[in-house]
């Protein structure tokens, strides 16, 4: 395969673009979908009140809020794509296992251990009594690989409840903490996974030129049958100072792992 000039060392733009068009095609079939929706007035009429904006201003949110919904629940999808995609890791994906991601190899990072991961986008996405759920699933996970010793399971949460780099037992109400059932943020987990400090924060600076040219290809296939298509204008205007702000306050600066542990 040829390489790229934006290639990360753990990972390419090719298979990066392949990831992002497989799932976020739904994000932009929303997108044409509620351009051509008819609004729903009572709901038009009380975000104008509220907010004091016009018809189109309205509109222009219904449909923002719309796309939000779904692009939220394919960006949790996407980064656990891109994880499971580094070298000794694969991920369930649609096949629906039990566990999101798994390495097949030790990894130096997590004492020499094999590790087990689920991937949430946020702190807060899953509620209480599924929290339990899901701490019994990574408990019994790591149990059955071995244990401790053997196996760690974590869930990786993409954007973290606090801005501050995080590899800490997960504490879950009802649960006794388990240091083998552990929480990482996403710069965290990027590097356990991949063993680069640095593979969140490079993988920020290249994600507009990946969804442009996926979303690009994407827009090609589908205006063949959808001409409806057309409207959507992809370029990609986002400078480095926007990466810094949408990052600043919501990842922490550098991951919570110091070196290889022994």
């Amino acid at each position: 395969m040829t390489s790229h000039p934006q290639d990360l060392s753990w990972i390419s733009f090719e298979k990066l673009v392949s990831i992002a068009e497989r799932y976020l095609k739904t994000t932009l079939k929303r997108l044409v979908e509620e351009q051509n929706s008819r609004p729903e007035p009572t709901s038009v009429l009380v975000r104008a009140v509220l907010l004091d904006k016009t018809f189109e201003e309205v509109r222009e949110l219904d449909n923002n809020a719309a796309l939000l919904g779904t692009l939220r629940t394919n960006i949790g999808n996407f980064h656990e794509a891109i994880l499971g995609s580094a070298a000794g890791w694969e991920h369930s994906g649609k096949k629906g296992g039990v566990i999101d991601l798994y390495s097949n190899d030790r990894v130096p990072l997590a004492a020499d251990r094999y590790v087990v991961a689920e991937v949430k986008m946020r702190y807060n996405t899953i509620k209480g009594s599924d929290e339990r759920a899901t701490h019994d699933r990574l408990r019994d996970a790591y149990r059955s690989r071995g244990g401790g010793s053997e196996c760690v399971s974590y869930i990786f949460q993409i954007v973290p409840p606090r801005d501050e780099p995080t590899d800490e037992p997960w504490v879950v109400s009802g649960r006794n903490p388990d240091p083998n059932v552990r929480r990482a943020d996403g710069a965290t987990a990027y590097h356990l996974v991949t063993g680069d400090p640095n593979a969140f924060y490079d993988l920020f600076k290249i994600l507009p030129d990946v969804f442009v040219e996926a979303f690009e290809r994407i827009r090609t296939k589908q205006r063949k049958k959808n001409p409806s298509y057309d409207f959507v204008n992809i370029k990609n205007n986002v400078s480095a100072e926007f990466i810094q702000r949408a990052l600043e306050g919501t990842i922490p600066s550098s991951s919570a792992l110091k070196g290889v542990t022994s």
